[in-house]
């Protein structure tokens, strides 16, 4: 039984499948989802982690067609343990904690971006 279309799902249902078509690239879309319907759970979960707008995260699934409730559970798993580990780290470490946080976030958000980039790069030349 399919569950109801996320925001992604439904902001990407016909625009997406048209661009696929335009670009004659089903295939690749059709790899693509059944590469996310695979390592979904793990991308999630990871992306969830980190500081990069999680919105990219929720568009990429709903295109992907990944299972709604699935999504959610693994979204509050991940973004409880990213925000309760900052709770932890302020409230163990105080005000010396924020600093080095607030500090090191540009290098944090730079490397994920990175890492983001190439990963899409590399799922175009392997799909």
């Amino acid at each position: 039984m399919r569950s109801a279309p996320n925001n992604g799902e439904a902001a990407t249902a016909g625009n997406g499948n048209m661009i696929a078509i335009v670009m004659d690239s089903r295939d690749k879309v059709d790899a693509f989802r059944a590469a996310y319907a695979e390592w979904g759970a793990w991308i999630i979960v990871l992306k969830g982690l980190t500081p990069i707008p999680y919105k990219i995260v929720t568009i990429t699934s709903g295109f992907a067609g990944y299972n709604f409730w699935m999504f959610v559970g693994l979204s509050f798993i991940a973004r409880g343990i990213r925000f309760y580990l900052l709770a932890f780290l302020l409230h163990r470490y105080g005000p010396q904690a924020r600093v080095i946080i607030e500090e090191r976030l540009t290098f944090w958000v730079t490397l994920s971006a990175v890492i983001l980039v190439l990963g899409v790069v590399g799922a175009l030349y392997l799909f």
